[in-house]
């Protein structure tokens, strides 16, 4: 926060004391945001691991059922509290004869048209988190799908 205007220019980057790098900043008005990526951050460790995928044998009319789920774990080794957007996304159908649907994710996460997921978590000093993506496909038989967890 700011009530002074940020020049465009180039601008030397630090994070935690340390140069990271350089950027190019566009001119930016008295309380305006500005976004930059500070690359990864080494205190703060996220993995995606997708712990089931299985087709059910059981077909009821006519529909195959795919269940996939993913576990996200976030940990925060920085010596304070921090604030992390979680992002994760499941497929989307662009067919009538395919369906996906969420099952459960954990916690209830944010999830706009397009099957982004957002996660907002404020992780205190050492604490990890566990968030859930599970899912279902559902298409005809017949349906030939592809892109699914390749």
């Amino acid at each position: 926060d700011s009530n002074l205007s940020l020049l465009a220019g180039q601008a030397n980057i630090y994070r935690d004391g340390a140069f990271i790098g350089a950027a190019q900043l566009s001119q930016t008005a008295p309380g305006g945001e500005l976004k930059l990526f500070l690359g990864p951050d080494e205190q703060v460790k996220a993995r995606r691991e997708l712990t089931k995928r299985e087709v059910d044998k059981n077909f009821i009319g006519n529909v195959r059922r795919q269940n996939f789920a993913y576990k996200i774990e976030v940990e925060n080794l920085k010596p304070h509290r921090v604030e992390l957007t979680v992002l994760d996304q499941i497929p989307v159908a662009r067919h009538e004869q395919i369906k996906v649907k969420p099952h459960h994710p954990a916690p209830q996460p944010e999830t706009d048209d397009l099957g982004v997921m957002t996660w907002k978590l404020n992780l205190p000093v050492g604490v990890k988190r566990e968030l859930h993506s599970d899912y279902v496909v559902e298409s005809a038989r017949d349906v030939s799908l592809t892109g699914l967890n390749e």
